[in-house]
């Protein structure tokens, strides 16, 4: 009787520790993922765009619009008081010129894994808002 309580409660602790890994490996960086949505100056002229943001555990880094012409994020933060995100690239327009792109955002629905963020979209003398969900 005490052998079969005793494989019990080993295999229920062995249990309860491969769970525990996949749950802590369920947890990471708020911004950490791949993030689809659009930005533009209206509701009628949009532009589709995805991030790609990871957290090497101390920083994090990202790409926007990833394939041949993708650019590298400079600045990407995040305060975690109030879940506000703060992102800077450089990005050669066609002419060859450098505008800076800066990206203010907050993040939503923190508690899914497809969380979203929105916000404001800065590049030269061009602004509008931003939709991005993390998928």
């Amino acid at each position: 009787m005490l052998r079969t309580i005793g494989i019990g409660i080993f295999g229920a602790l062995v249990l309860c520790a491969a769970f525990s890994g996949v749950a802590e490996a369920q947890q990471g960086h708020p911004l950490d993922g791949t993030w689809y949505g659009d930005w533009g100056p209206s509701p009628t002229h949009r532009n589709s765009v995805v991030l790609i943001i990871r957290y090497d555990g101390e920083n994090l880094t990202g790409l926007l619009n990833p394939g041949p012409d993708s650019v590298a994020l400079d600045v990407v933060t995040m305060d975690h008081t109030d879940w506000s995100v703060h992102v800077e690239a450089d990005v050669r327009t066609f002419s060859g010129e450098v505008e800076r792109y800066v990206i203010e955002g907050q993040l939503q629905d923190l508690g899914l894994p497809n969380r979203s963020m929105t916000g404001t979209w800065t590049h030269g003398a061009s602004n509008g808002d931003f939709s991005v969900s993390r998928n």
